[in-house]
C-alpha cells in the first residue's frame, strides 16, 4: 500500500517528477556499474598477469630471478592456515622436490606430477619457511 502511495506522489508532479526519477535511476545504475567494474578487473587482472607469466616463460626466456627452477606459487587459506602450491615446470619435478626435502628434513606433499603442495600450522614459524624455501633453492640449482 505505502509502495503505490509512494510511487503516486513521486509522478505526481508531471514530466519533470518522472525525468528526475529516469536521471535519479541511471545515475545508480551507472554508479552501480563503475564500483562493480572497479571490484572485480584487479583480481581478473592479476590472474590474466600470472597465466601470461607462466606460459610465456620457457628455457630461452631471460633470467628475472635468482633461481633458474620454473614454477608458479598460488596461494589459499582454509581453516585459518595457508596452503601454498607450487606448480613445477619440469618432468618428475615434484617427485624430485618431494624425495630431495624429505632428505632434508622438509615435509612437502606431491599434488601430481608437476605440482608440490605445503601447508602452513601453528607449528611452522618464519625460520621454517625460510629453510624450506632454500632447500627448495638446493633442489633446483642443479636443474
Amino acid at each position: 500500500m505505502s509502495l503505490w502511495l509512494g510511487a503516486r506522489l513521486a509522478v505526481a508532479g508531471g514530466r519533470e517528477s518522472l525525468v528526475r526519477i529516469a536521471l535519479t535511476a541511471t545515475g545508480v545504475a551507472v554508479g552501480v556499474t563503475l564500483l562493480l567494474i572497479g571490484l572485480l578487473v584487479v583480481p581478473a587482472m592479476q590472474g590474466r598477469i600470472d597465466r601470461y607469466a607462466w606460459h610465456r616463460t620457457d628455457a630461452a626466456a631471460p633470467a628475472t630471478a635468482t633461481d633458474p627452477a620454473l614454477w608458479l606459487p598460488s596461494t589459499d587459506r582454509y581453516d585459518g592456515r595457508d596452503i601454498v602450491r607450487f606448480h613445477v615446470e619440469r618432468p618428475g619435478g615434484a617427485d624430485e622436490l618431494v624425495k630431495g626435502a624429505a632428505a632434508r628434513n622438509v615435509k612437502v606433499h606431491a599434488a601430481g606430477p608437476t605440482s608440490i603442495r605445503c601447508v602452513t600450522h601453528k607449528d611452522v614459524d618464519a625460520d621454517d619457511i625460510t629453510k624450506a624455501l632454500e632447500v627448495f633453492g638446493e633442489i633446483t640449482a642443479r636443474w
